[in-house]
């Protein structure tokens, strides 16, 4: 994100900015999930909040845009796996050619490499939510060791200039506009602050340590994209006199020089900082795939039980008793979007946003209407700034404008559609498969009583 988003729209300084601001509007209407949390402790986080405060149905919207928002993260991730190991691997898993997207040439290597790694998440999923936290936590403790560590070396470095980079803005860009363009994709980046929502029953996580996990986690987000981003502008090759000279021409580079972050990495710490900063790159994204298959299937098997998609997504497995049927579908739609390619694939970016919008907006309006019902000023407050800044994104989202990266695209509203009918059509199969057996069940009833 750092080399292709944060640096060409905002430059350190800029992007900075928008990621604190991006915080602390996180933390505020994270202040609607505590609240929500507090008052009603069961799993869902947003399908459950929207559903008791407007009804069934709006449950069934919000959670399935949510459900949205954590899939299209996983072929993402996912790939940009690949896109790494082109840099840093060369042509190691570039091998028979398929064909090209968007301009981007698809390799049988790359696929397999991202399905492989998508079936191996998905088998860790499946063992169940403790072991998967804990290996997450064991992910995430490495990773931050290894971003540490490499960002200590150049800031004491003889080359430092990570809190020096200039220009401090990117002077093709408004320093309004780039600030706006982060914060417009910022959802997507920071999405997953939710997870412990979705998951109070089952971990069984203290009420009042909930919202200090949130806020926690919020800020170390927003820790690791600042580190990253002034990390990436802190150095570049010496033909270069600036980092926008620099970022300009990443496409004209090969190797580590095409990664603003690896190449400061190796400025830093030579190879070791290379090695330090992929594993960290590599195991940040296996945590956010991890998180995201487990908030993502327990949502689907919610809405399964409440006979809102088909009664399959609710099956467990036997001996763990996580959503397999669930976490199997995610799998699926992993594995086959690579086959698009990584260009075609960044439409996802906006539906993941859209899906974050109406989730942080259902849970915000949620927390509003019952603390009106409490007098509770403060979550009133937080609730009204939610809804606002649920709207204002969708403004972004709807606004056609290329400078923000989120804007929906023709492809984009079309992977919409898909998505949209898809789940009509798995609410209508549910219902339909729910009155069946209701009838069922009054026709047995009646046969007894004329037997009695």
């Amino acid at each position: 994100m750092p080399g292709d988003q944060c640096l060409p729209q905002a430059g350190p300084l800029g992007s900075v900015i928008a990621m604190v601001i991006a915080g602390m509007v996180a933390i505020i209407i994270s202040c609607n999930y505590a609240f929500m949390v507090r008052h009603h402790w069961t799993d869902g986080g947003e399908l459950s909040y929207a559903s008791m405060a407007f009804g069934p149905r709006h449950g069934m919207v919000c959670g399935w845009f949510m459900v949205l928002a954590f899939v299209s993260i996983v072929p993402m991730n996912a790939t940009a796996l690949s896109i790494i190991g082109r840099d840093l691997f060369g042509s190691l898993f570039q091998w028979k050619y398929l064909y090209s997207v968007a301009g981007f040439e698809i390799y049988l290597g790359e696929v397999l490499l991202a399905a492989y790694i998508v079936a191996l998440l998905a088998f860790l999923s499946n063992s169940g939510v403790k072991r998967t936290a804990n290996v997450m936590l064991v992910l995430i403790g490495i990773s931050l060791l290894c971003i540490l560590v490499v960002f200590l070396a150049a800031v004491f470095g003889p080359k430092n200039r990570v809190f020096t980079s200039t220009p401090a803005f990117n002077p093709d860009v408004n320093p309004f506009i780039g600030i706006l363009a982060i914060l417009a994709v910022s959802p997507w980046a920071l999405l997953g602050f939710n997870a412990p929502s979705h998951t109070v029953e089952e971990i069984g996580t203290n009420k009042k340590g909930i919202h200090k996990i949130v806020i926690a986690a919020i800020v170390l987000g927003v820790a690791i994209y600042i580190i990253v981003t002034l990390l990436s502008a802190s150095t570049f090759p010496l033909k270069y006199r600036t980092w926008p000279d620099y970022i300009r021409n990443l496409r004209s580079h090969e190797g580590w020089q095409a990664l603003p972050a690896f190449y400061a990495s190796s400025q830093a710490l030579g190879q070791t900082g290379v090695v330090m900063f992929g594993i960290a790159a590599v195991f940040s994204t296996f945590t956010a795939m991890l998180g995201f298959f487990m908030i993502g299937s327990r949502l689907l098997y919610i809405m399964a039980r409440r006979h809102s998609i088909p009664k399959i997504f609710a099956k467990v497995h036997s001996k763990y008793h996580t959503p397999n049927v669930a976490i199997l579908f995610i799998m699926v739609i992993g594995m086959i979007a690579p086959l698009f390619g990584r260009n075609a694939l960044r439409c996802l970016v906006p539906m993941c946003s859209l899906g974050a919008a109406i989730g942080y907006g259902y849970t915000s309006a949620a927390a509003l209407k019952f603390a009106i019902k409490e007098r509770n000023l403060p979550v009133c407050l937080s609730g009204v700034f939610g809804i606002a800044m649920s709207l204002i994104l969708l403004v972004f989202l709807f606004f056609p404008s290329d400078k923000f990266a989120c804007a929906f695209t023709k492809e984009a509203y079309v992977c919409l559609a898909i998505w949209v009918v898809l789940g009509i059509v798995f609410h209508f199969v549910a219902k339909a498969s729910e009155k069946r057996r209701r009838q069922m069940k009054a026709a047995a009833a009646a046969k007894a009583r004329e037997e009695a």
